[in-house]
């Protein structure tokens, strides 16, 4: 292998933190939409800061996490 690797805190999320994130998001959803009639761009942008927040709680910071995005479009 060639390259520069670097020495990060970052952690891959294990199956309970990712179904925790997913959960969380469809219940931002449901909860914003349906119990506190709010409009359906508020709660993604709520669910937006939930997936961040805990992106950061694993060690990713935002440009971390646009680059796995835009990998994710690519591939």
């Amino acid at each position: 292998m060639s390259g520069i690797h670097e020495a990060t805190d970052k952690q891959e999320p294990g199956f309970a933190a990712a179904a925790s994130c997913c959960a969380g998001v469809l219940v931002i959803i449901i909860a914003s939409v349906f119990i506190l009639k709010i409009e359906l761009h508020l709660a993604l942008i709520l669910a937006l800061m939930w997936t961040g927040f805990n992106a950061a709680m694993l060690g990713y910071g935002f440009r971390d996490t646009k680059q796995l995005m835009n990998d994710g479009v690519i591939a």
